[in-house]
């Protein structure tokens, strides 16, 4: 099985476990809450969704229970006549429908013989503006069978409604964390709705909302999209409440009630009837609770009728576009984890995580559309560590070890080089470096060796090494080779180095005090101390030569031999360091504690003019 192969398996399976999970529910809680989240965006970014303009929310304000002036000051239980008053006008006003989402269920006990005249008196106009006006009364159904279960108003004024279809149910759906975001769509036995919404958009548009046999929701013409297979309807909040829906405070329209002005901007409407925050004890979540509103049951009504009116439901992906999108996401991700380096594949994840984001949030704006976010965003996170396990485990772990095992056998930045640069590996890959090259060599190593066995001869230069390469690592030098006793260091390729000069001499001055130290604490004779030192600055070319079946890194020019030929002056001039003054010049203003001594013009071989050479030191405070 190819390595492509494998990795797209990898990543569909991934997929297919996020998709199944996502289905049985497991990120149902988390999709809800970032559709909240999509809602307060689309807000934020579009402002308030298209509303209906016939719907309004009359909302019975803290004023209509502090303000003297509007008679209103009284138990709610003396309300009935002025609720009775407010339902008069708005029905001679022409007003389609009234939602009234108050339940009047006033308790009577212990009252005197007087007070009970008067709420009869009260009772009876309430009545008679319920029989006469499209008012639609609210009950509630605490079992779940869509039966009554105590929670409506009392059996006089509940039988005045129902005799002409106007008591429905204003249950709402509480989803995982408590909030409100769908309501149920409960039937008659003559299949129209008794939803309390439902019912206020069958008086709006004149015609009954009726569940055909495939369990669709009809009203005339009009298919209202609903969710869970017709059996609940998934409000679209147009905005916060207050936002895009109308709202009109009681105790100002009673104001105008009382001095007898017309309310003709009420034609043709359909007005919802509650009481406001923090005076109502009918207090939800909604989406927008994150941003700190307050939302009463009436405005939930209110949208979900503004949703039947406008056809602007939420509605959720269908599952097939909802798997394909997670398992697009997992292969998507398993592919950049597996063949991209980790940083690339990171801003990969990143993009088609923004990505869908964005085009999340635009379905949502757009087309009430919602697709699923959390679970694709699993989906990339496991697919993605997947994706990268399996790069360690066929390619990371293979360049790691190739990379160890280049490492001993050349210097670590060639090794880096030729493992993370494919092209540095092809045959005559070479470019032209400045560079500064470091020759260094041990002083009487071939009568050295005269006296000791081969064995001791490897041991005291494996010391003598290990001890130079750790100086020369420490500065990132090159090592280019052994040859014999001899050492071969470059500074400045591969790798750029504009401190090339500096940093050849800072390890040269390095490697002569740690000699030193060395040969004062141990044992005569166990070590070579003693070594001479060439640098010189120049141009050369670095790269690959040979042929197809064998190539070596190298360092090709003219000034490699000179430097060569600097360590083989030392010995003339009687110093253990010499530098060029190309070398001198450049690394001078670095190196402002190094004093450098001049050792005269001198001549070298294959060479017609001369050169300067310095002895650098350390400067002595």
């Amino acid at each position: 099985m190819s390595r492509t192969l494998r990795v797209v398996l990898l990543g569909l399976g991934v997929g297919a476990l996020v998709a199944l999970a996502s289905v049985a529910g497991v990120t149902q809680g988390l999709e809800l809450r970032l559709l909240d989240v999509m809602f307060v965006a689309r807000h934020r970014l579009h402002g308030p969704e298209p509303v209906d303009p016939r719907i309004c929310v009359i909302v019975l304000d803290e004023d209509c229970f502090s303000r003297a002036d509007l008679r209103l000051r009284k138990p709610f239980v003396f309300w009935q006549e002025d609720l009775a008053r407010l339902l008069e006008v708005l029905t001679r006003a022409g007003a389609r429908g009234i939602g009234f989402d108050l339940l009047m269920r006033p308790a009577v006990e212990d009252l005197s013989d007087l007070v009970m005249e008067e709420l009869d008196y009260q009772a009876l106009a309430l009545h008679e503006a319920v029989k006469e006006g499209p008012v639609v009364l609210i009950e509630h159904d605490q079992h779940g069978r869509g039966t009554p279960g105590g929670g409506q108003s009392n059996p006089e004024l509940h039988g005045v409604a129902a005799d002409r279809g106007n008591v429905a149910f204003a249950n709402l759906v509480t989803d995982s964390g408590g909030t409100v975001r769908r309501i149920p769509m409960y039937m008659a036995p003559d299949g129209r709705t008794r939803t309390f919404s439902g019912r206020l958009a069958e008086l709006a548009e004149g015609q009954a909302l009726l569940r055909d046999a495939g369990g669709r929701w009809q009203l005339g013409n009009r298919t209202i999209p609903t969710d869970d297979g017709g059996t609940t309807l998934r409000v679209n909040f147009p905005g916060p409440p207050g936002a895009g829906i109308e709202h009109v405070r009681f105790s100002k329209l009673w104001e105008r009630i009382l001095r007898g002005d017309p309310l003709a901007e009420f034609r043709g409407r359909v007005c919802l009837l509650g009481g406001e925050a923090p005076l109502s004890q009918d207090l939800v979540s909604s989406p927008y609770s994150m941003m700190g509103y307050s939302t009463i049951g009436v405005d939930v009504h209110a949208a979900a009728l503004n949703t039947m009116l406008t056809g602007r439901a939420i509605l959720p992906a269908p599952a097939w576009a909802w798997s394909a999108m997670i398992l697009v996401m997992a292969l998507l991700v398993a592919l950049l984890a597996a063949f991209r380096p980790l940083a690339s594949g990171l801003t990969g994840l990143a993009f088609l995580v923004v990505g869908h984001g964005v085009v999340a949030l635009e379905a949502f704006s757009r087309s009430g559309l919602w697709f699923p976010v959390v679970a694709p965003l699993l989906a990339g996170a496991l697919a993605f560590g997947a994706g990268y396990v399996e790069r360690y485990l066929s390619v990371d772990r293979w360049r790691a070890e190739l990379h160890r095992l280049f490492k001993r056998y050349l210097s670590p930045p060639v090794a880096d080089e030729l493992v993370n640069n494919p092209r540095s590996r092809e045959l005559g890959a070479s470019r032209r470096r400045r560079v500064t090259v470091l020759f260094s060599d041990i002083n009487n190593f071939t009568p050295a060796c005269e006296t000791r066995t081969p064995e001791e001869v490897i041991a005291m230069l494996n010391r003598y090494f290990e001890q130079m390469l750790a100086i020369v690592d420490r500065h990132e030098g090159t090592l280019k080779q052994f040859t014999g006793d001899e050492m071969m260091v470059l500074f400045g390729a591969p790798q750029d180095q504009p401190d090339h000069a500096a940093r050849a001499v800072q390890a040269a001055l390095d490697m002569l005090e740690c000699l030193g130290d060395l040969a004062r604490t141990q044992p005569a004779g166990t070590g070579f101390y003693d070594v001479k030192i060439g640098i010189h600055t120049g141009d050369v070319v670095v790269g690959n030569v040979g042929s197809q079946a064998r190539t070596e890194w190298t360092c090709l020019g003219d000034d490699v031999n000179l430097a060569s030929r600097i360590e083989g002056e030392t010995k003339k001039v009687g110093a253990r360091l010499l530098v060029s003054r190309v070398t001198r010049d450049e690394a001078a203003p670095l190196l402002p504690d190094v004093e450098w001594d001049s050792r005269g013009e001198r001549t070298f071989k294959g060479k017609t003019r001369t050169m300067e050479v310095f002895e650098p030191r350390w400067r002595v405070p």
